[in-house]
């Protein structure tokens, strides 16, 4: 959960929450102040560059269910099958996909 703190009319211009449709668009949110997202954080998601003034947010996550201890973005419930050291299993690894799938900026 996102909460907007500061007031994108006065605070900061940018800063749009983008988050992936069904159909492959995006789609932008500018969020005011006092608004909540809601979204699935493990999902792909970024937040479009601030071109001026300084955007600040609460986030809060909230988990349920067996603690994860691994690095990427499972994709299932339940134990994760992938082994320490596999190439997909990293950071490196998950920062790559993104970045294929046009979810980094920068």
């Amino acid at each position: 959960m996102d909460i907007m703190l500061a007031d994108p009319n006065r605070d900061y211009k940018g800063g749009d929450l983008v988050t992936p449709e069904i159909d492959g668009t995006r789609k932008y949110h500018q969020l005011q102040k006092g608004d909540a997202a809601f979204f699935l954080s493990h999902k792909y998601h970024n937040v479009l560059p601030i071109t001026e003034g300084k955007r600040m947010v609460l986030v809060v996550e909230l988990w349920s269910g067996p603690e994860r201890v691994c690095p990427h973005r499972c994709w299932s419930r339940g134990v994760c099958q992938r082994k320490v050291g596999e190439n997909s299993n990293n950071t490196a690894g998950a920062v790559a996909a993104a970045a294929e799938n046009g979810w980094l900026l920068g």
